[in-house]
Parts: C-alpha cells; structure tokens; sequence
C-alpha cells in the first residue's frame, strides 16, 4: 500500500473527506430511513476491505437505506441477498448483503466512479 509521510492513502483519503465535511465542502451524512436506522453488520474482513477503498460506513448505510426505500435493488434467489448501488457525488457504491431478525448483515462492499447509466 502506498504511504504519504507516514499515513496509508485510504486513511488520508477518509480524513480528508472528513475534513472537508467540516470545513462545509461536503454535505454531512443525512438519514435517508428517518425513524428507522439501518443496524448494519459489518464482518472484519469486510471493515478491512472498506477501509482499504476507502469507503464509509454511513455510505453503506445510505446504500441500504436507499434500497430499502425505493425497492431498487437485486435479489439473488439462491442465497436471499441483496444487490444494491447508489451514486454519491462521483462514487458509485455497490452493497451486497441479507436482510435479518437482528439487522443487516453486509457481505461485500465496493465502488468506482465510473457512472452506469440505466436507460
């Protein structure tokens, strides 16, 4: 993984995106469920994977709430998952993960910033 002066670049990349939140850049998360939050369970290979794309948690939740909300999403019949996306600003975020009794259980997460564009 490459460093800048010490910090692993998905690191920087999450507390500059902070940062920029702060400073007024970027719109804080908003809940997009009001009244329902999304218990998300997150494994620690997933949290792995989500800090080395550099992806936020309240990003996966917007995705889910997303889904939940609107129906869009892909529905594997074989294991009963899910399949969601949703474009925040430039990134394209992809959530793949169950509904349960006892919350959400996310089983991958990914982005890029290429834009899909559905007809």
């Amino acid at each position: 993984m490459f460093q800048l002066q010490g910090v692993p670049i998905p690191e920087l990349w999450i507390w500059q995106r902070l940062n920029r939140r702060a400073l007024g850049g970027e719109q804080p998360a908003m809940n997009m469920n009001p009244g329902n939050e999304v218990n998300l369970i997150i494994p620690p290979a997933v949290q792995a994977d989500m800090e080395k794309r550099a992806i936020l948690t309240e990003d996966i939740e917007k995705v889910v709430a997303h889904s939940q909300s609107t129906g869009q999403r892909f529905l594997n019949h074989d294991d009963h998952s899910y399949l969601a996306d949703l474009r925040l600003e430039n990134v394209t975020y992809w959530v793949r993960y169950k509904e349960k009794e006892d919350g959400i259980h996310v089983l991958t997460v990914y982005s890029h910033r290429m834009e899909i564009v559905k007809e």
